[in-house]
């Protein structure tokens, strides 16, 4: 589809964007990441990236620049990463960087195929749900916690032949494949986000620390239960979650206290594996950054809303991000027993 060599762009260089990038160059790319802010842009031409973690390379050297305007020529595939918060303006920007036939990528967490559709035209957006976990440490400074796969498909857009393309570039970097249900996929991920970043966020505990704990075993789950009714009302086919580990919904079918108590052995169990995870949301609420909660448990509430499906947890949860963003509330455990809200 695209003549050799490709010309990549990695917008947002971030936990994702900046471990997307650095891996595509580990795989022989040679993309080209926009960084906002200078110190970042230089760090990574020189002395590079430095991935520790399950990826390790100390010097991943990548060419960045710090807008777009930077660019030069029409880009063939970009890799969109910025916040949720952030994309659309992000993409408002692109249309002069591409050409006819220009792919563009969403890594958000967060529910945005829709508006970069309408911005970018939905011939043009990929799908993608990114299942890694990293952690920024400083400019140009990644921990890469878990990398599994990359699912890429199609909401109302690019054709077979476009989706193999960017399986193509992207799976000698991360193991990639195409879902002919992507917005199961999408909603899988989107679950997955729900249950544990404004959790995490509000508590201030590791994904490790919530499921060793009962109450938040017990937040988790009922987070889980809103969500799927609410994919339920939309007519969405919630694919395997939690990594394409978990089928949701026979994991919630049955409602005795038996299989309560199986659930959560079945998260508690879980936990050692992810004792040192910490979420993308409560990093944010930590370094004073805006959160992309409109975009998950938000998103879940206006949907749930809209189809008549109550989200009480839900919009707890993303009230409490909301005030502890603002400066109103104190991060904490004690958030996960208050009696003022009527989700818990």
């Amino acid at each position: 589809m695209f003549d050799d060599p490709i010309r990549l762009a990695v917008i947002g260089a971030g936990a994702v964007g900046g471990t997307v990038a650095g891996l595509l160059k580990l795989a022989g790319r040679d993309p080209v990441v926009v960084a906002r802010h200078q110190a970042v842009a230089d760090r990574l031409a020189s002395p590079g990236l430095h991935l520790s973690g399950k990826v390790q390379d100390p010097n991943v050297r990548l060419h960045a620049v710090r807008s777009l305007e930077d660019l030069t020529g029409p880009l063939d595939l970009v890799f969109l990463a910025t916040k949720a918060t952030d994309c659309a303006a992000a993409a408002r920007e692109l249309p002069p960087r591409l050409h006819d036939d220009s792919l563009v990528v969403s890594l958000q967490n967060g529910m945005v195929e829709t508006e970069l559709a309408e911005i970018l035209g939905p011939r043009r957006v990929v799908a993608c749900v990114v299942r890694l976990s990293a952690e920024r440490l400083g400019p140009a400074e990644i921990e890469v916690t878990d990398v599994t796969e990359m699912v890429i498909g199609s909401l109302d857009g690019p054709d077979r032949e476009a989706l193999e393309t960017v399986r193509t570039v992207l799976d000698p970097a991360v193991p990639t494949r195409i879902s002919d249900n992507i917005k199961g996929e999408l909603f899988a991920k989107l679950i997955d986000n729900c249950c544990v970043n404004p959790t995490t966020a509000v508590t201030g505990w590791t994904v490790g620390r919530l499921l060793s704990e009962p109450r938040g075993r017990s937040s988790y789950l009922r987070i889980m239960a809103e969500a799927m009714g609410v994919a339920q009302a939309m007519g969405v086919r919630v694919e395997p979650g939690a990594g394409g580990r978990l089928d949701y919904a026979a994991f919630l079918a049955d409602s005795s206290p038996e299989a309560e108590a199986f659930r959560h052995q079945v998260l508690e169990a879980t936990a050692p594996a992810f004792i040192r995870t910490r979420p993308s949301m409560l990093q944010d609420l930590e370094h004073g950054r805006r959160t992309e909660i409109d975009y998950l448990n938000g998103y879940v509430v206006d949907r749930g809303r809209e189809h008549g499906r109550p989200t009480p947890l839900n919009a707890a949860l993303a009230d409490m991000v909301r005030e502890i963003g603002a400066g109103r509330r104190e991060m904490g455990p004690e958030n996960l027993d208050d009696p003022a809200r009527p989700g818990f």
